[in-house]
């Protein structure tokens, strides 16, 4: 006969609870950075992990939504991230040809990333909760010891 139209192999996810959460693997893998830059991406978006009702991978797995990953996928800041990554690897293959001048060269014009959006973006989202004068959760804080946040209120920062 053949398989039914609408026929799903057992354990293949695609709709309900399973299908709204990704483990921090399948996210990486979605995402296509490393580890780092993932963790980098999470506390810059304020994307964290979430506890979903029903772990599918079981209870030793991080999960994220599925929703925060795409966010996460269609930010500029993944953009730039690779574009780092890339001129790193172009830098890392002049000094193993020993071609010294052009490492020199490439290590002064390197890409760097600018997080005026993500500060904007935390602006906006105090804003919209009422809190003018507070921080609103932990990864602002960790941004405010990177030294891009000193104090949220909205009088005194003015971003372009």
């Amino acid at each position: 006969m053949g398989k039914p139209k609408h026929y799903r192999p057992p354990g293949k996810k695609k709709e309900g609870n399973a299908a709204r959460y990704v483990t921090r693997s399948q996210a990486i893998k979605i995402l296509q950075v490393s580890l780092s830059d993932f963790r980098k991406l999470c506390i810059h978006k304020g994307v964290f992990p979430r506890e979903p009702k029903k772990k599918v991978k079981g209870n030793h797995h991080t999960y994220y939504h599925l929703k925060d990953v795409m966010y996460i996928l269609h930010d500029p800041l993944l953009e730039k991230f690779r574009e780092i990554r890339a001129y790193q690897r172009k830098i890392k293959k002049a000094k193993a040809k020993k071609n010294d001048e052009l490492a020199k060269l490439l290590i002064s014009r390197a890409p760097s990333y600018r997080l005026d959006m993500v500060i904007r973006d935390r602006e906006i989202e105090n804003e919209y909760l009422g809190l003018r004068n507070g921080i609103l959760d932990q990864s602002a804080i960790l941004l405010s010891s990177h030294g891009c946040l000193t104090c949220m209120n909205c009088k005194i920062l003015k971003v372009l």
